[in-house]
C-alpha cells in the first residue's frame, strides 16, 4: 500500500492510501463526500454553518458534498477542524 507523506499544520502525517485510490479521485470524491455528510448530521450542522466556519462558500461545500469538487489539502484541514475531527478521518 503506498504512504503518502503530507505536511499538515507544522505535523506530518502518514496516509496510506490505495493505489487505485490514487488513479481514480472518484473514489476519495466519495469517501471525503460520506464522512463530510456523516460528521456534519451528527454535529446537526447545516451546510450554511459549515461553510461558515471553514470561509467556503456554501456551494463549494454542496458540490463536495456531491462529489462534484475535491478539496485541496488545506480545505480538508479546514472542514476537518470546523468537524471537529483530524483531516485522516475525513479520507478513511
Amino acid at each position: 500500500m503506498p504512504i503518502c507523506l503530507v505536511w499538515l499544520s507544522g505535523v506530518l502525517i502518514n496516509l496510506f492510501i490505495p493505489l487505485d485510490m490514487i488513479r481514480s479521485n472518484s473514489k476519495l470524491k466519495k469517501i471525503i463526500s460520506k464522512n463530510m455528510k456523516k460528521r456534519r448530521a451528527e454535529l446537526n450542522m447545516t451546510q450554511e454553518d459549515l461553510a461558515e466556519k471553514t470561509k467556503l462558500s456554501r456551494v463549494y461545500i454542496g458540490y463536495v458534498e456531491q462529489g462534484r469538487n475535491t478539496p485541496t489539502l488545506e480545505i480538508l484541514e479546514r472542514i476537518a477542524n470546523a468537524l471537529k475531527i483530524k483531516t485522516k478521518d475525513l479520507l478513511e
